[in-house]
């Protein structure tokens, strides 16, 4: 057995671990090659259909994150991602992606999301829309 989800948590830990005891984060851990840290980002996104409409806050944040990575070769965290995505989505879902984000950051409650941003119609456009991006890039490759 393989574990899909080591390649990317090896990567962050490479790009910005810090080595509190012991030997050197880059003596412990070797390179990630690109193609298995994308193979584990989009195996976190797999189910995402449906993984949004129980957890909006986590499946908004993971898909802005891979779109960041794949755009722009930034490894970032999920409010990182957040962030980039409130500047490079379509109008309609910046109000969305910029609730969940205070949300994850602890900047606002669950409780404040809009039932308006929280609607399944609105998850599965914005999931539709996330993924039609993410595979343009694989077949502009």
């Amino acid at each position: 057995d393989t574990d899909r989800d080591l390649a990317a948590h090896f990567t962050v830990i490479k790009s910005y671990g810090v080595c509190l005891w012991g030997t050197a984060i880059n003596e412990t851990f070797g390179g990630v090659p690109e193609s298995d840290y994308i193979d584990s980002l989009m195996y976190d996104l797999e189910g995402i259909e449906t993984l949004i409409l129980r957890d909006p806050v986590y499946g908004v944040l993971n898909l802005c994150r891979v779109l960041c990575y794949l755009r722009e070769k930034r490894i970032v965290s999920k409010a990182e991602g957040g962030k980039w995505a409130c500047r490079n989505v379509r109008q309609e879902f910046v109000s969305l992606v910029e609730r969940v984000t205070a949300i994850y950051t602890g900047e606002a409650d669950a409780a404040e999301l809009a039932e308006a941003d929280l609607n399944q119609s609105c998850l599965r456009q914005f999931t539709r829309w996330m993924m039609g991006l993410i595979e343009k890039h694989f077949e502009s490759r």
